[in-house]
């Protein structure tokens, strides 16, 4: 299954280890909800995702996955559609104190709350580039989403 892998690949996609927190969690819990939530919506036909992503070999499931919470709230919200740079979260929400490659892995709250801190970049601005590069350089665009 495996033969066509180089040995980094291989090791890239069997060997996991747990990701660090970055971010203490808070304690907003919501728990008051509309009194008529439908039974399922369909996101994809009302223009509320963006297109699936091929993330090669770097596994940055978990930055796309916060910036897709992020964008999927903005788009309840307001009912228009911005794609967000996950590739920010991977190269800028780093804690030196570690040795670790967020191309490894990590967790969408750590993202969603990077974003806290500072509005991320449109993916257009910020394109993902399938790798960690070394040292942050954020885009000189703010972002159009305040998170909060």
């Amino acid at each position: 299954m495996f033969s066509d892998w180089t040995e980094y690949e291989h090791s890239k996609k069997t060997k996991k280890r747990m990701a660090p927190r970055k971010h203490q969690l808070g304690d907003k819990v919501y728990k008051e909800f509309p009194g008529d939530i439908p039974d399922s919506v369909n996101w994809v036909t009302k223009g509320g995702v963006s297109a699936v992503k091929n993330m090669l070999l770097c596994e940055a499931n978990w930055a796309f996955a916060g910036v897709g919470t992020i964008e999927g709230s903005h788009f309840a919200k307001t009912g228009k559609f911005v794609e967000l740079s996950a590739q920010q979260c991977i190269d800028c929400d780093t804690d030196a104190t570690r040795n670790w490659d967020n191309c490894d892995g990590g967790w969408a709250d750590d993202c969603i709350q990077y974003s806290i801190m500072g509005n991320i970049a449109t993916a257009a601005d910020f394109p993902y580039q399938h790798m960690q590069k070394k040292g942050c350089e954020e885009s000189s665009k703010p972002g159009p989403i305040k998170t909060t």
